[in-house]
């Protein structure tokens, strides 16, 4: 996707990671992106490309949702193209939510994973090995193996890739729309028994509400999550209640 300007100061990387302060995240960077507004219409503009491409009743990614979150967001562009002002291919979206999941025999499991929220690659780059870039990218920035993902709302094409480059088979469709796969059941899961103890309720609380040390020690240190700083924003009822109690901090610009 082209813009009317040059994209390489706002995305320094072929592939680069930001957080919701539009932070970027790459190794060694601690670097803030101050021209906003175009990083906004970046971010937009590939929302509602992703969206329409994949028949969804609204955009996934957008910048007001964006930026009050705890996600991640990868962006590829593709260099010396558009009159060398380079061009956007694709988006990756990921971040961690709290689900019950069910594996197929029909026992739930109270979970936290880190979840695909987004995945869009422009149609015109599809097949180039784009997406594989993107997705590889994602999984070593975030310390994690293809089967430990929930994945919200995969399209046909997406489920196939999956298949295709990690292996990952029999998907396992979730009412909440997230699908899994067997493998994710793989991490000595605690089933959620129907007439749990008093103590063992407690401890399968704990267990999930929260990612184990391991595997939070896995994840960059800045991007480990203080769930005990976050409790409000995962108490709030609505995403409206959220945005309602969301004051952006002013961005500094420079001429």
């Amino acid at each position: 996707m082209e813009f009317p300007f040059d994209i390489n100061y706002i995305l320094p990387y072929e592939i680069t990671i930001f957080n919701g302060d539009y932070r970027v995240l790459n190794k060694g960077q601690t670097t803030r992106i101050f021209t906003s507004e175009k990083l906004t219409s970046v971010i937009d503009a590939m929302g509602e490309a992703s969206y329409r491409a994949q028949g969804l009743s609204g955009a996934v990614t957008t910048t007001r949702k964006f930026r009050v979150s705890d996600h991640r967001l990868y962006i590829i562009k593709k260099a010396n193209e558009n009159n060398n002002l380079s061009i956007v291919i694709g988006i990756l979206k990921v971040g961690a939510k709290h689900l019950y999941i069910y594996d197929t025999n029909g026992t739930v499991y109270e979970r936290t994973p880190l979840c695909v929220l987004d995945f869009y690659v422009h149609e015109s780059k599809q097949r180039l090995g784009y997406g594989k870039r993107l997705f590889d990218t994602m999984l070593e920035f975030e310390k994690c193996a293809p089967y430990e993902l929930a994945i919200d709302r995969p399209s046909n094409k997406c489920l196939a890739f999956l298949n295709k480059h990690y292996h990952l088979s029999a998907p396992i469709h979730q009412v909440n729309n997230f699908v899994v796969y067997p493998a994710f059941f793989n991490q000595s899961p605690i089933a959620i028994n129907n007439t749990p103890s008093a103590s063992k309720q407690h401890t399968e609380s704990i267990s999930w509400l929260s990612p184990t040390s391991e595997r939070q020690q896995r994840r960059p240190f800045s991007e480990q999550i203080d769930f005990g700083r976050n409790q409000k924003m995962r108490t709030l009822s609505n995403e409206n209640e959220m945005f309602g109690n969301y004051q952006q901090t002013p961005i500094i610009r420079y001429d």
